[in-house]
């Protein structure tokens, strides 16, 4: 699908975590869940994938019991300060994300 697909799910996540009132996990939750789950290589920049493969371990390690699901599962087992830094990172690699996509359009223009 491409960068630019990868760059409208962390788009969406952004909204996620800045659009509503929920408290920091639901958020992490929301954004996880708002199509960052979808993402795979191709949809990001190289040096991106390994950062982001480190979220998805973090937001995906427990099988989750019942309806709970893996993503709850794995995020209500997450500190207040983890939380919080895996949401920054969502917001450094969406930053990282639009500027790679910025520097190709600059760079494919005669």
């Amino acid at each position: 699908m491409g960068i630019s697909y990868g760059k409208e799910k962390f788009f969406s996540a952004m909204h996620a975590c800045v659009a509503d009132e929920h408290s920091l996990r639901e958020r992490l939750l929301d954004a996880w869940t708002s199509g960052l789950y979808r993402l795979t290589e191709q949809d990001l920049p190289p040096k991106q994938w390994k950062r982001f493969e480190e979220l998805q371990k973090a937001v995906v390690f427990d099988p989750g019991k019942g309806d709970e699901g893996r993503f709850r599962a794995s995020i209500d087992k997450m500190k207040e300060a983890e939380i919080r830094q895996w949401l920054l990172e969502i917001l450094s690699l969406f930053t990282a994300v639009v500027a790679f996509e910025a520097r190709e359009e600059a760079l494919s223009k005669p």
